[in-house]
């Protein structure tokens, strides 16, 4: 089930964060890098996070935090959009059972709820869930090289400048 998360989800948000890192990144990102990735400072930062203005949804399993996204406002100013998904990870035995698409259907409902008209989001490009994005056509809007655990990798932005014509894509898959 999800649904929208509340502080008391910040600790399972940022274990959920480090091990789908773990999964996700494997053979991808330098294995110390994820193996060094701290539930702690995670859990520091989503408890912030859960007390500003974004829009963070959780996936729940027998009460325990499977899955989580958020969004908010596009914080780059670079390409004429006004949200962004900040995050979608969802544990590896969770994926491919549409948590994805309903986290996306609940967190763009509720930005076009807003007043937000368009909206992007930033994945790796070896990261293989970029296809999930790709799925809904988005416009490729920039790149850019990001360092992390020491080695560069390429991160690319995806866009769509009509949300609602995104909104009724993602319907169509719910």
């Amino acid at each position: 089930m999800i649904i929208k998360a509340k502080p008391e989800d910040a600790r399972g948000i940022a274990e959920v964060h480090v091990k789908s890192w773990q999964q996700a990144y494997k053979g991808i990102v330098d294995e110390d890098y994820l193996k060094s990735m701290s539930v702690e400072r995670r859990y520091t930062l989503w408890k912030k996070s859960l007390a500003q203005d974004h829009h963070v949804y959780v996936l729940k399993e027998n009460s325990t935090v499977v899955g989580f996204a958020a969004f908010g406002k596009e914080r780059t100013n670079s390409f004429g959009i006004d949200g962004e998904l900040y995050a979608i990870y969802i544990l590896e035995e969770y994926k491919r059972k549409g948590a994805g698409t309903e986290f996306l259907r609940q967190g763009i409902r509720d930005l076009i709820a807003e007043g937000f008209s368009s909206i992007n989001v930033w994945v790796l490009e070896d990261n293989p869930s970029k296809h999930f994005y790709e799925s809904f056509t988005p416009e490729h809007l920039g790149e850019e090289i990001i360092t992390i655990g020491g080695r560069d990798f390429k991160e690319l932005c995806y866009g769509w400048s009509d949300i609602h014509n995104l909104y009724q894509k993602i319907r169509k898959k719910c």
